[in-house]
């Protein structure tokens, strides 16, 4: 028998690999606004001033928007099974689910193949169908 509480450690180690990402995202854009000596515009939008950083840069804040959105579905997803009673499966498919994500955000931070992201980001959305389908069965 698997705990409630064991589906929620993939639930925070995807919170904590959000901060991982934020914390590289800002490291890189402060380096990339100082080394540019650009100022800050309150006048510009979030977007006017993503387009002046390198590509690089960007790929890191575009990963990390990406992890505050479909994974908040995920997030959903977890705290039902918790409640309802989870299996190993369940555990597994979650553990997968982050995996991706990691995997997803390494490609895109680092490479951005978009081919290959994609393939990635689509395997880890039919695991999250697959949690949510088992969630939803759960508390039917």
């Amino acid at each position: 028998m698997v705990m409630a509480s064991e589906i929620l450690m993939p639930a925070m180690a995807l919170v904590l690999w959000t901060l991982v990402m934020w914390l590289w995202m800002v490291a890189g854009r402060v380096r990339a606004v100082s080394r540019a000596g650009q100022k800050l515009d309150s006048t510009l939008t979030n977007d006017e001033h993503a387009k002046a950083l390198p590509l690089p840069v960007r790929w890191k804040l575009d990963n990390y928007h990406n992890l505050l959105e479909q994974p908040i579905l995920f997030y959903a997803t977890l705290l039902v099974l918790a409640v309802a009673g989870i299996s190993v499966m369940d555990l597994w498919l979650a553990w997968a689910y982050v995996g991706l994500r990691v995997a997803h955000s390494f490609h895109q931070s680092l490479r951005n193949v978009i081919e290959e992201r994609f393939t990635i980001f689509t395997t880890a959305s039919l695991i999250l169908i697959v949690l949510a389908v088992r969630a939803l069965m759960a508390v039917s």
